[in-house]
């Protein structure tokens, strides 16, 4: 009966499955007389984001700074590759004005 869930999952979304064996691992319970059903182990999951290109990183708990040491800031661009924001460095000293947003590049369309 399971194969059979399997393989109606597959020919409606063959991409399903291959989600949720990447996703945080999983136990089918249940039987053929009430039906079988998907228990999550939710408890121990890293989390992570997705990024445009489908890519998943994790998520850290604390936030952490990144740092550049330069004499020419306005050289830099930095690249948020989760929202496809792109920022470009500047002269001012204020550290939530450092990084001019110049443009957002769009999910690609498939």
């Amino acid at each position: 009966m399971m194969q059979c869930t399997i393989e109606s999952l597959h020919k409606k979304n063959p991409e399903i499955l291959a989600e949720m064996e990447k996703g945080p691992a999983f136990e089918v319970g249940g039987n053929e007389i009430d039906g079988f059903h998907y228990i999550w182990d939710l408890e121990n999951v890293t989390p992570t984001r997705k990024l445009l290109d489908g890519t998943h990183v994790v998520e850290l708990e604390d936030p952490m700074a990144l740092t550049i040491m330069t004499k020419c800031p306005e050289k830099w661009i930095l690249q948020d590759i989760e929202t496809g924001q792109v920022y470009k460095g500047s002269q001012d000293p204020s550290p939530r004005e450092q990084w001019k947003l110049i443009t957002t590049i769009e999910e690609p369309k498939e």
